[in-house]
């Protein structure tokens, strides 16, 4: 049994007529709940109306009508009610209501509502003002459907964003803070039903938005920004950037772009942004974390593409300028496309990816650097630990290209033993000075010309595989001593094998207490063809050994005699036959060496 009215506090006069066509009710100076009403009701409808009626209490003696989520403190207002039971209208102009929806505090709300109740019902509100705990809208709304009623609110107006994501659920962020000021505010959002207003779905949203005082974290991350001032506007599930200010630590930037499905849970946010900045200092940047579970490659919870245009970049000791590329994302990968900085008096591009996972990290980069000042280089990442080896006594200008992996430990320690580098360069007047590991050579060069060593060029290629440097052999022309070198050198250890090659010519023409004329054959002799010595060059950069390379001598003393050997074969090799000469005093014969030479070539070096 359904109760329409319960514990009801009336007072006044009340005109009842009763007939065979029905009954008819009046009221006098009626107070319903210390509010005047007046009405005049027959058995179909009728009309009420009251100046002002205290809507909130009077609500608990009506069972039937419910708010859902909504929970009205107070709601003053003028009444006008007219119709049958079953299909009626009603307006009210609140001059008092304040009400709290979900996690909502609406203080005070003002305007004109009207509430068609029949086969079909709606609620609409117009010149509505809402204040509420920390901002303020206007605007209007209807409320209409049968089976789920859709509310959809145009408005003007601001507040604190903890109330606008009362609305929207963002879920990119975390804990975003701030004031907002939106106009031509659109808003839907389906409901369960008349009589329990759950949402259902995600709330539409458009209108433009200017973002203050903002702040908030990137979910699944340790990426925020203190603050954030943006204009933007809202269509479908994206949010348009028309200007975005960043600051995260020292950090600032202008952004502009789009951010794709921000406003619903089904597809995963993506950031497709052109970032500008003055300057971005990378150190701070290098302790943000993702949260990359194991069981999860999904990525970030959103993706990224940013097209870069930073106008100076640190990275420690690095000052770059011009920083150019896209900044993106492949599920938890992160990658660099098309990526260019000046620096060091030159360019470095190329492009890279890196890839984290539990227990290690991957960085990959195809680059190439042009025209780098290679002191600069070295004194921007001085953690090229080169032994004796920095940005005061090696200069030039070096070009290079590279292919390069290096792995790194959780703690972000590369794993050198991991390393993998394949690169070719070229060093354009380079001048080495006061290195010490060279005085080992002063046993053939004279010591004040080892003292600033210069090369016009040096080129070639060179690798590195685990903790070890390779070198093949490569030509080294330089002021002191022209030689030919390969080998390799353990980068952690200073463990070194070198072999070079010194030319006869090179060691009389630049060797110490040298005889600078001994000879045409020597003046006349072709670098590349005249005799030379291997020496081996090996222990350790601090203390190294010197000695001659005795297989490489070995082998080319066996080698020569070989080739004496093949020559000679070849000289005395008899003739095909042809047409016998007469003359007793020719004839032919074949010189027999047989394999197994008696001449046993052994070295005692």
């Amino acid at each position: 049994e359904e109760i329409w009215f319960k514990e009801l506090s009336l007072s006044g006069g009340l005109e009842l007529t009763l007939n065979d066509n029905g009954w008819t009710a009046s009221s006098k100076d009626l107070i319903l709940n210390n509010s005047a009403i007046s009405f005049s009701l027959n058995e179909s409808g009728g009309s009420i109306f009251s100046d002002r009626i205290d809507i909130a209490a009077a609500l608990p003696a009506f069972p039937l009508v419910t708010l859902g989520n909504v929970e009205l403190s107070s709601f003053e207002s003028s009444l006008s009610w007219k119709g049958t039971y079953e299909d009626w209208t009603a307006e009210l102009t609140p001059s008092k209501c304040a009400f709290t929806f979900d996690a909502l505090h609406v203080l005070d709300a003002q305007g004109k509502l009207v509430i068609d109740w029949g086969k079909t019902h709606a609620i609409s509100g117009s010149q509505l003002n809402i204040k509420t705990s920390t901002g303020e809208l206007k605007g209007s709304f209807t409320l209409s459907g049968e089976d789920h009623p859709v509310v959809q609110a145009n408005l003007a107006g601001g507040s604190n964003l903890s109330e606008l994501f009362q609305f929207i659920e963002v879920t990119a962020l975390d804990d975003p803070m701030g004031f907002w000021q939106g106009q031509d505010l659109q808003i839907k959002q389906q409901f369960k039903s008349w009589s329990q207003f759950d949402p259902i779905g995600e709330t539409d949203f458009s209108g433009s938005i200017q973002l203050t005082q903002v702040a908030f974290g990137i979910s699944n991350s340790t990426l925020s920004f203190e603050k954030v001032e943006a204009d933007l506007r809202i269509s479908g599930d994206d949010i348009l950037l028309d200007r975005c200010f960043l600051q995260s630590g020292i950090n600032t930037a202008v952004v502009q772009g789009k951010i794709v499905n921000a406003l619903h849970s089904y597809a995963t946010p993506g950031v497709q942004v052109t970032m500008e900045s003055p300057i971005i200092n990378m150190d701070p940047l290098l302790f943000w974390e993702f949260d990359d579970q194991e069981s999860s490659n999904d990525g970030f919870g959103f993706d990224f593409e940013i097209n870069l245009n930073i106008a100076s970049l640190t990275l420690v000791d690095f000052e770059g300028k011009s920083l150019r590329g896209v900044l993106f994302n492949e599920g938890s990968v992160i990658r660099g496309k098309k990526m260019e900085i000046q620096g060091c008096q030159g360019i470095i591009k190329g492009d890279w990816k890196l890839t984290e996972e539990a227990n290690e990290s991957v960085f990959w980069t195809n680059a190439a650097i042009e025209s780098i000042a290679l002191d600069e280089l070295l004194g921007s990442f001085n953690n090229f630990d080169i032994e004796d080896i920095d940005e005061s006594n090696l200069k030039g200008t070096v070009s290079s290209t590279a292919e390069m992996t290096l792995f790194f430990n959780p703690d972000w320690d590369v794993i050198t033993e991991k390393t993998n580098i394949d690169a070719v360069a070229i060093l354009h007047n380079a001048t080495l000075q006061h290195y010490s590991p060279l005085q080992e050579l002063s046993s053939f060069v004279d010591k004040d010309e080892l003292s600033t060593i210069s090369m016009p060029i040096l080129q070639g290629p060179f690798s590195v595989r685990g903790d070890t440097l390779f070198i093949p052999e490569t030509e080294v022309k330089n002021s002191a001593l022209n030689f030919w070198v390969n080998g390799w050198q353990n980068l952690k250890t200073d463990e070194i094998l070198y072999s070079l090659r010194l030319g006869v010519k090179d060691l009389a023409l630049r060797g110490r207490n040298s005889n600078r004329d001994l000879g045409g054959w020597i003046s006349e002799a072709e670098n590349e063809s005249q005799p030379y010595v291997r020496i081996l060059v090996g222990c350790d950069l601090d203390d190294p050994c010197v000695s001659l390379d005795k297989t490489d001598i070995a082998q080319r003393v066996i080698d020569t005699f070989k080739k004496e050997r093949d020559d000679l074969k070849t000289l005395f090799q008899a003739k095909p036959d042809t047409e016998k000469d007469q003359n007793p005093s020719s004839g032919s014969f074949e010189l027999l060496w047989p394999e197994s030479d008696s001449l046993q070539v052994k070295s005692n070096l």
